[in-house]
């Protein structure tokens, strides 16, 4: 089974695989009262927390512009809530300015991503060009 387990703050060499396997044992014999000796141990993914504080942003937000951005199409896609399929408008990104709104539910294209917005969200371009999704009021 897979199991979480915490390791302490610190860089890892190879050499330290005692420390990773009684690191193991430690949070197995907690959650089943025991560990079995001789079992193999597999890593099977690494989680890493990174936190810093929050800096003052250097950039100086642009100001909101008036309007709103043309569909360039609209497409079925399919609505995981109701489980049936949609007509919803698709924008281009770059089609986007600072202070336009995309009511949800909706698709704003990039040529490296896709952002869906959910019917219960709104997409806003904010002051630095980001999109941020706004929970609408229910």
């Amino acid at each position: 089974h897979e199991i979480s387990v915490p390791l302490p703050v610190r860089d890892f060499h190879a050499d330290d695989k005692p420390i990773l396997r009684a690191a193991f044992e430690e949070a197995y014999r907690q959650l089943y009262s025991r560990a079995i000796p001789g079992v193999e141990v597999e890593i099977l993914s690494w989680v890493t927390v990174v936190s810093a504080p929050l800096e003052e942003a250097h950039e100086t937000p642009s100001k909101a512009q008036a309007g709103s951005p043309t569909p360039m199409s609209r497409r079925k896609v399919f609505d995981p809530a109701s489980g049936e399929f949609q007509t919803v408008p698709f924008y281009r990104r770059e089609s986007m300015k600072v202070g336009w709104t995309v009511p949800g539910p909706a698709v704003i294209e990039e040529d490296e991503t896709s952002t869906v917005v959910s019917p219960l969200f709104d997409a806003r371009v904010n002051g630095f060009g980001y999109i941020e999704l706004i929970r609408r009021k229910e």
